[in-house]
């Protein structure tokens, strides 16, 4: 059976997985809870919304998570979409009273919405907190808290400042938030035609050349795309964003090794700070059969996934270890994405992994192996 998984490409499992290939549509908390049955008379229930953005208004390039603080003690209730939009249950009268909380409850208690603060989490930025008290105020409903605004922490890994983009005229700065507010309402050529000059006119300008890059993505446009999201990593190799960039390209259009490179850097700059990269390197490393090297990757996410946000690290890692024989090992490790990804549309094949491994383990111990 191993040899079958060896032969496996990872073009394959990218299918199997169900692999969504924009990065941040990963983060994908797009269901609002406004979908649900609306609550009984009898049911006081509160739900927030509201927005998460820079300070030019555009949005956070990183998973953005809703914690409640508690004290100290933080909670994740929520994650941001793309867009930095967000929608959830805040308090139920039907939640679990005050403790006897349920493990796997996200709304709050009565006494929680009391003394908790309202936070957003992304690496690399920093928010002022949102107190929650007096929130369950009034009727049931949504409640909008309004924007959200993070601001990048300079000390923060791999979030350094450039000098050449804070030496760059404010003229140049409100040109750029112009294209930006043109790319948010669709005028994609309007706003490639801004960057492509600000470029040009400010070559040492890297939020321009990333910017530009964007949008010959969103065009299609890879090989400009990549041209770009190079020249702003001229212009400083510690930023973050041109490699997560070109990272995603590389796996949208399959270029495992270019996949591979690109995250390595990344990772070097910022280790702790994105498991979903760690996966990613895993991917090429698997397509390019470096095996050895892509179970390493996928160790790292695992460790730094503490809430089971990136689940397929769970099924490549089970992929790894049945080409390897620990078939207990595997099975394992297809169970804990079952668990992590009930809903999962490949149930049915991470079922018959499971199931095949343990025939394997059985065979090989009545084989004496």
């Amino acid at each position: 059976m191993s040899a079958v998984v060896a032969r496996f490409s990872f073009l394959a499992v990218l299918a199997v997985l169900g692999l969504t290939i924009s990065v941040f549509a990963q983060f994908g908390h797009t269901e609002s809870p406004l979908t649900s049955s609306p609550p009984n008379a009898n049911n006081h229930t509160v739900y927030l919304s509201g927005k998460v953005a820079l300070e030019d208004g555009s949005p956070v390039r990183a998973e953005v998570a809703l914690k409640a603080d508690c004290g100290g003690e933080a909670r994740t209730l929520a994650y941001a979409d793309a867009r930095g939009d967000f929608a959830f249950e805040l308090y139920s009268s039907l939640s679990p009273k005050d403790g006897a909380r349920a493990s796997d409850s996200t709304s709050l208690t009565s006494s929680e919405l009391a003394t908790c603060d309202l936070r957003a989490e992304a690496p690399g930025f920093a928010a002022k907190k949102v107190p929650l008290a007096g929130l369950i105020a009034g009727e049931s409903g949504m409640v909008n808290i309004g924007t959200i605004v993070l601001h990048p922490t300079i000390v923060a890994e791999g979030y350094t400042v450039s000098a050449a983009d804070a030496a760059v005229p404010d003229k140049a700065k409100k040109e750029l938030t112009k294209g930006r507010k043109e790319a948010q309402k669709g005028k994609i050529a309007a706003a490639r035609q801004l960057f492509e000059n600000l470029a040009t006119r400010y070559p040492k300008f890297a939020l321009a050349w990333i910017e530009l890059g964007r949008i010959q993505a969103q065009q299609s446009d890879a090989t400009a795309a990549r041209t770009s999201f190079r020249e702003a990593l001229s212009v400083d190799q510690k930023q973050v964003i041109p490699y997560v960039e070109l990272a995603e390209l590389a796996l949208r259009d399959s270029h495992w090794q270019e996949l591979t490179e690109t995250t390595s850097k990344l990772l070097e700059i910022a280790p702790s700070t994105y498991p979903q990269f760690w996966f990613f390197n895993a991917v090429g490393n698997y397509n390019l059969h470096n095996f050895g090297p892509a179970e390493k990757s996928l160790w790292r996410g695992l460790a730094l996934d503490s809430e089971h946000r990136f689940p397929k690290m769970e099924y490549l890692m089970g992929l790894i270890l049945e080409n390897k024989r620990d078939y207990n090992g595997a099975a394992e490790r297809f169970a804990n994405y079952l668990k992590f990804s009930p809903k999962a549309e490949d149930l049915d094949t991470a079922q018959r992994h499971i199931r095949d491994c343990h025939s394997a383990a059985e065979l090989a111990v009545a084989n004496g192996k």
